[in-house]
């Protein structure tokens, strides 16, 4: 995936992945986001959420089921839409951790991470590009 500056997301679809990350703490929430990317903007533009399943029931770690990874990448391929990202939530700061960075390089699409601790400053977007550790913005629309 080209190297994105920026993600564009509603306060509906944010508030559903704030839901989500509540009803499954203290175990962290996963969820695919799909969309549009305008290459010529480097902007991700969030369409769809798809809240899944941790398997693993983790604080520290998700694991989503390959059979629904793979019927939600299907989905957004039959829609003409784009995996934007990976949201997950953590009980803790809204950084990578040391489980995540291995999969942020392997996948490359932006990994949106949410504090379900924090009250500011709780929801953080990366990318793994040009060899290294990106920030991506975050902007959230009516």
């Amino acid at each position: 995936m080209k190297k994105l500056n920026k993600i564009i997301i509603t306060k509906a679809q944010l508030k559903e992945l704030i839901d989500w990350a509540q009803k499954c703490y203290p175990n962290e929430a996963p969820a695919i986001l799909v969309g549009k990317i305008n290459t010529s903007n480097n902007l991700g533009i969030v369409e769809n959420v798809y809240t899944l399943k941790n398997v693993v029931e983790s604080p520290v770690k998700f694991q989503i089921d390959p059979e629904e990874q793979y019927r939600i990448y299907r989905i957004a391929e039959e829609n003409n839409q784009e995996i934007i990202g990976i949201f997950h939530s953590h009980p803790m700061s809204p950084i990578p951790s040391a489980i995540d960075l291995p999969f942020l390089k392997l996948h490359q699409n932006i990994w949106v991470i949410l504090s379900t601790t924090q009250d500011i400053d709780n929801l953080k977007a990366y990318q793994w590009a040009e060899d290294e550790l990106n920030k991506v913005e975050i902007e959230i629309i009516e």
